[in-house]
């Protein structure tokens, strides 16, 4: 203002004299005052400077002695000729507890003007100086603390202490504060509180230097809340159904809450009300509409009263049932064909309207191929639907799904996959199994042809063929092998072997993608009759295998122990009257014997 009002009076002068003005123009005055707001990290720098007529630059010289040694260059102020008043320096950051010296300079073309040094002094760092504020954001069961602290130029950290005496029975959590030195502002939001109960806090903060506490101070929460109702979107169900949804916050006390709905905003129906637990959360509300009509629009909202005795009306939502509804799809399954082939199935419900129906499916989930979609008509009959896709890389992983649309929208079933086929069943032959004669129960000499069978990932026949030439002639059938990637062994039980001949055999598989042939292997059938025999007991812990057999015909004992790998044990002759006898250990590994005539 005193600049101002110097501009006023040598304005007017200039119109009575303006040559005048130019004969008084001199050095600027300058005149250091006292700072202001000394803290232990800033300062401002106060001075009084007049331009006296002529454009002047003015500024601060400041330090830790006269030599002003901490003077910024650049830093000045640029005055017009008709200044004549304040300058400020803001300081920052200062070393706490330091002293300081500073004066103003003036210059303009006359000449230049000192001000007189000045001293002052920053506060030294020490414990934060933490005090207490007005709580706001108050309701009946949380509260808004507040406050202000000063770390006094140190890293701090803050809390707040509060509860229903000066006890101080709960603690806020902790809050970092910067190494400031000015009062800093803090709040803490606090819940769980009781309605119409007084509290009291304090600010509580500690830095290196120590902790401090500000003073006491307290205050009540409100009597009660009331109620707030919020609505959220309706679930339509169906064409003539729907169900409402909402959220209400009792306010602290029992509450009851509902909707109005109608085809306008003025409703005209309410659904029952439902009871709420008193608290001071948001919980859901929701009631289901049934006998709507078709194809129209209705207005909602959710309302909610407790011992307050006021209502809180959410604001206004609407749904529109449809006229029709999307399809039902179920992806079901996928069957191969041959290599590259698979027949994707599903099942859709047209739901009333005419629908069409198709197949997204491919490599991934995002699919990227569709079938030509199929007009499976209306009603509400489930229809399976199909549709043969090719040119399938071998042993890929597919992933599809059933789609359909009506007049309502269109609707995706689940995500299937399958695995395509990797080709026809690769077939090894193995050797085979061939055992003589065991009376009674086998009268002739019998075989079990083996192989080998990998499924290539579809089921899989298998069979032998069999002879006593590679023409074979005869078919011995296998078990069924299920689909996979693993060989699996397999054999078939042929007998009676009744030639006396070299019998050769192979084995075959086939799946859709193919048939596979095992090579050619040969067996001979055991010659003579097999004896007839037993086991002999004896106290020496030796047994004997004995029996009755062909007269004066050379037998071998074999034994194995997985009934595939036989070895001779010993060979013996039959007596004059039939009898043959081996000596086999008493105790071992388990192992199997059998008697093959030589």
């Amino acid at each position: 203002m005193a600049g101002m009002k110097v501009l006023a009076l040598r304005t007017a002068a200039f119109l009575i004299a303006a040559a005048a003005l130019t004969a008084h123009a001199a050095a600027p005055s300058a005149v250091t005052l006292p700072p202001q707001s000394v803290s232990s990290d800033r300062a401002s720098l106060k001075a009084m400077v007049g331009a006296n007529d002529l454009p002047t630059h003015a500024r601060f010289q400041w330090g830790q002695t006269t030599n002003y040694e901490l003077t910024v260059a650049a830093s000045g102020f640029n005055l017009p000729d008709y200044w004549d008043g304040e300058l400020t320096l803001q300081l920052i950051p200062l070393q706490p507890g330091t002293t300081y010296h500073y004066r103003i300079v003036a210059t303009n073309s006359v000449g230049a003007a000192l001000g007189a040094d000045m001293i002052f002094a920053t506060t030294p760092s020490g414990p934060p100086t933490p005090s207490g504020g007005i709580v706001t954001n108050l309701t009946a069961y949380t509260a808004v603390l507040l406050g202000t602290v000063n770390p006094n130029s140190l890293a701090s950290a803050v809390w707040f202490e509060w509860g229903t005496n000066t006890n101080y029975t709960a603690t806020t959590a902790t809050q970092p504060l910067a190494a400031v030195g000015v009062k800093i502002p803090v709040q803490q939001f606090i819940t769980n509180l009781v309605a119409n109960r007084t509290y009291h806090y304090r600010v509580v903060a500690s830095n290196s230097a120590g902790l401090a506490r500000g003073a006491d101070s307290v205050f009540t929460t409100l009597q009660w809340l009331l109620p707030t109702a919020t609505t959220t979107p309706a679930a339509v169900l169906t064409t003539n159904a729907a169900t409402l949804h909402g959220s209400v916050n009792p306010g602290g006390y029992l509450a009851t809450a509902a909707f109005q709905w109608g085809l306008t905003t003025n409703y005209g129906n309410t659904t029952p009300f439902v009871v709420l637990p008193a608290g001071t959360s948001f919980g859901p509300i929701l009631t289901a509409l049934n006998n709507l009509v078709p194809g129209a629009t209705y207005h909602f909202r959710a309302v909610a009263t407790n011992a307050s005795s006021a209502f809180s009306l959410g604001l206004d939502r609407v749904f529109t049932t449809p006229l029709y509804l999307p399809p039902l799809v179920f992806t079901t399954n996928a069957e191969l064909h041959a290599i590259s082939f698979a027949t994707l199935r599903g099942t859709v419900n047209p739901h009333g309207p005419l629908a069409s129906a198709w197949f997204d499916w491919g490599s991934t989930t995002n699919y990227g191929n569709k079938t030509p979609g199929q007009n499976i008509g209306g009603g509400l009959a489930f229809i399976d639907v199909a549709h043969t896709i090719g040119g399938l890389a071998l042993g890929a992983t597919y992933h599809f799904r059933v789609a359909a649309s009506n007049a309502a929208g269109v609707v995706r079933g689940s995500d299937t996959t399958f695995v395509s086929l990797l080709g026809a069943p690769l077939a090894t032959t193995t050797p085979a199994t061939v055992l003589p004669a065991s009376p009674p129960t086998l009268a002739h000499p019998y075989a079990y042809l083996r192989g080998t069978v990998m499924p290539n990932n579809d089921e899989t026949t298998v069979y032998f063929q069999w002879g006593t030439n590679a023409s074979y002639g005869n078919i011995l059938a296998g078990p069924l092998v299920p689909a996979g990637t693993s060989s699996v062994p397999v054999s078939a039980f042929l007998y009676p072997l009744t030639s006396d001949a070299t019998y050769h055999f192979r084995i075959v598989a086939y799946n859709q993608a193919g048939t596979n042939y095992g090579g050619d292997l040969t067996f001979n059938r055991p010659g003579g009759v097999g004896p007839r025999l037993q086991i002999r007991r004896e106290a020496d812990g030796t047994n004997f295998i004995t029996g009755t057999a062909e007269e004066g015909r050379a037998y071998a004992l074999e034994q194995t122990m997985n009934l595939d790998d036989w070895w001779p044990v010993a060979t013996n002759t039959t007596a004059a009257d039939g009898g043959l006898e081996f000596r086999v250990p008493a105790q071992g590994s388990p192992t199997f014997y059998r008697v093959v005539a030589q």
